[in-house]
């Protein structure tokens, strides 16, 4: 929004402004050089109304637009990275969630695991190892206490 308004700014509110300084400083010189020529006294503008203060001025409003443009570029970048991994996080997490439904079942029953059931039991213990592994490894997911936590967008 504020970019579009920018825009706007620059292509319908500038332009007329624009020439209305090239008008005033052009009425300005056109009657400085008949002041001069019919021997009169050069006109000489109140404090702040010079050609050259609407010149700095100017200048200062251009590097003003120069900065908000700068400004809204980059967060735009920044909006579009944020989107981006927004999107990365999503299908991420998707995968993950997909990959998580069927990984549950084993840790359902609530059967006393016998000493005839040992190697299902180790099944079930490498298959919650290899899961534990895989989730805490995952960068959307890092593990309590890992330098990754405080890693900002």
């Amino acid at each position: 929004e504020n970019l579009e308004e920018f825009r706007q700014y620059s292509k319908v509110t500038k332009p007329p402004k624009a020439e209305e300084r090239a008008r005033l400083e052009a009425h300005f010189h056109t009657l400085q050089t008949k002041l001069r020529v019919s021997g009169r006294p050069a006109y000489v503008p109140s404090e702040g109304k010079l050609v050259t203060d609407i010149a700095h001025a100017w200048k200062g409003l251009e590097g003003g637009e120069k900065a908000k443009q700068e400004f809204l570029q980059n967060e735009l970048i920044r909006l579009e990275r944020l989107e981006r991994l927004a999107a990365t996080f999503e299908r991420k997490a998707n995968v993950l969630e997909k990959w998580v439904e069927g990984q549950d079942e084993p840790l359902k029953s609530n059967d006393e695991i016998v000493a005839a059931d040992l190697p299902e039991a180790n099944v079930t213990f490498y298959q919650l190892t290899v899961f534990l592994h895989l989730f805490h490894s995952h960068s959307l997911f890092p593990c309590p206490g890992s330098s990754e936590e405080t890693r900002d967008l």
